[in-house]
């Protein structure tokens, strides 16, 4: 279960790689108003965004198959996709985890190990 690795090895304060713009930081983990455990995250220190467990799960699934793609988030969590940063901000911590590397615009790769 990748949620347990990502809670493990990423807390709160962290600094999430991103390709072309600021780092996102960490703020940590919380249970949204549907009950859902979401990982917290700042823009720019302002702005504070969240991923739902079952995306994170989802998007590693999905890299598992060598790769990663925005169009992928979009069709298959539009709802997320839509609040922007999100792609980037799950590439880069399967990035931070040495799981991706950032390859293009709109598509991490696999790292082979």
């Amino acid at each position: 279960m990748i949620i347990n690795k990502i809670k493990n090895r990423i807390k709160p304060g962290e600094m999430i790689p991103k390709p072309k713009t600021k780092n996102q930081k960490i703020v940590g983990w919380f249970r949204n108003k549907k009950g859902e455990l979401c990982l917290q995250y700042k823009i720019k220190n302002k702005s504070i965004k969240n991923i739902p467990d079952y995306c994170l799960e989802s998007a590693y699934e999905q890299l598992q198959t060598g790769l990663l793609t925005k169009k992928w988030l979009v069709e298959k969590f539009p709802n997320i996709a839509s609040q922007g940063c999100s792609f980037t901000t799950i590439g880069g911590i399967f990035k931070y985890l040495k799981y991706a590397e950032y390859d293009k615009p709109g598509k991490y790769i696999l790292v082979k190990k």
